[in-house]
């Protein structure tokens, strides 16, 4: 009896695990202090090593992003459509669907982090946006059509999203009605203490404005820009336009940015002449990611040692430039926000939260009457063994209990756009806003442009990158 009751302990303790913050700590360090090249090694490290598990899907996608950062196209573009390839498999399996029902009472006795990392709303739109200017970067200007179909999947994926959050409410709504013990889940959602840290929670992201549902504006801009200037006929032009009016409305606000795109629609409209240009994206600061917090969740039966339920806190990123200067044919230009991705993560994790509230509360309630049973079953055999029963369901629901923070944590925090003439002699500069950073960039001559500045943080300088548009 003895050894049983030790060895349930030990298979709860080990189905725990440190968040995947703890996990991608030091990888992410490298990153945010700028050893690139040490944050690539680090994540394709942890890459290969998760290769095939639940986590295959979000280590692709973090190391593909830090491949593109330190120049390695190829590879990037290798990670991210492994993660595409295996999100298509879980979906092709069922595992994104009613079915996965099945799976999630397996997950009640460990913690939502033990569930195969599918891809958020925004990852799987933001993996196109990067597969699609990869394919721009690497692609001649006859090639260049292998960017609409990353744009066309990442529009796809964006019009799915709502319909996918939808089935997942659905589906956590029936297993609370579902499970057996559905006096203490209910308890748990009436009780005024746990409500009330329920609704600090929510209401830290109401500083942020909502997009239409799922939408994703950098897509949009891209969307714009690409049938602008590789559109093929007035359908694509028409497309072009669209994309931009949706844009305009989601950025909600009259910018010289929309302006100037909109006079480039016009002129090759109408078939007018049209100077080269450049496009400036400037990729600022880290996405706002997720930590752990406790929160008790109040059980109606006695000698459970501990009822904690562990959740994801989304945390924001400040330390980032807001504005950069660009100098340009003797002209100055700044640049315009186009997306908040801050927006994007917060809108996904508002409408996942009762997902994961449903989910968490149930997960509380199985672990706590388990450990009930348990502690029991050991006191009426022995005090001592009764005595270390508690202390072994103590440790072992400490160690389950971990909140799921997995999400795509190198993502840039804002996105910002400028558009303007490709300058005569090849020539700009940039610089950021307190002039701390400086950088001359070297452009091809009475061509279009594409140009990428990615900015981690204030503290390091920013990355430059130029291809033909």
């Amino acid at each position: 009896m003895k050894t049983h009751l030790v060895i349930i302990c030990l298979l709860l303790i080990s189905t725990g695990c440190q968040t995947y913050t703890d996990q991608s700590k030091i990888a992410v360090s490298l990153w945010e202090n700028g050893d690139i090249a040490g944050a690539e090694a680090e994540f394709s490290r942890l890459s290969e090593k998760k290769a095939g598990t639940k986590d295959h899907v979000l280590y692709k996608l973090e190391t593909g992003l830090v491949h593109r950062d330190n120049g390695n196209t190829d590879l990037s573009q290798t990670s991210l459509q492994s993660a595409e390839d295996r999100i298509s498999d879980y979906e092709n399996k069922g595992l994104i669907s009613l079915s996965q029902t099945s799976m999630e009472a397996g997950t009640y006795m460990s913690n939502q982090a033990n569930r195969p990392y599918v891809g958020r709303s925004y990852d799987k739109t933001m993996l196109h946006v990067y597969k699609a200017l990869n394919f721009w970067k690497t692609s001649d200007d006859e090639h260049k059509e292998n960017v609409r179909p990353e744009l066309m999947k990442g529009k796809k994926r964006q019009e799915e999203s709502l319909e996918a959050n939808r089935r997942e409410v659905e589906r956590a709504k029936q297993e609370e009605l579902l499970h057996k013990d559905q006096q203490n889940v209910s308890m748990a959602r009436q009780d005024q203490a746990f409500t009330a840290q329920v609704a600090n929670i929510k209401s830290s992201l109401s500083h942020l404005k909502d997009y239409d549902d799922f939408a994703n504006p950098y897509l949009e801009l891209l969307i714009s820009l690409y049938y602008t200037y590789h559109g093929v006929g007035q359908t694509d032009r028409e497309t072009a336009a669209v994309a931009l009016k949706r844009l305009k409305g989601m950025v909600g606000e009259s910018l010289a940015a929309w302006e100037e795109q909109e006079a480039v629609l016009e002129s090759l409209s109408s078939g007018a002449s049209l100077k080269p240009k450049t496009i400036l994206l400037f990729e600022s600061g880290r996405i706002a990611s997720l930590e752990q917090i406790r929160i008790d969740i109040p059980i109606i039966i006695n000698n459970v040692s501990y009822v904690g339920a562990a959740f994801p806190k989304l945390v924001f990123h400040d330390n980032f430039y807001s504005s950069l200067m660009i100098h340009a044919n003797g002209e100055s230009h700044g640049v315009s926000l186009v997306c908040n991705l801050d927006a994007l993560a917060a809108h996904d994790y508002k409408k996942e939260f009762p997902v994961v509230l449903t989910r968490t509360i149930i997960s509380t309630v199985a672990k706590g009457v388990a450990a009930y049973a348990m502690n029991k079953a050991a006191s009426e055999q022995d005090a001592m063994v009764g005595l270390f029963m508690r202390l072994g369901t103590a440790i072992a629901q400490a160690a389950v209990n971990i909140a799921d923070t997995r999400s795509w944590s190198v993502l840039p925090k804002k996105v910002y756009f400028a558009q303007f003439d490709t300058p005569d002699n090849g020539a700009i500069s940039i610089a950021t806003s307190d002039g701390k950073f400086t950088s001359d960039v070297v452009l091809t001559q009475n061509k279009n442009q594409l140009v990428i500045v990615r900015s981690i943080n204030q503290d390091i300088p920013p990355m430059v990158d130029v291809f033909d548009l």
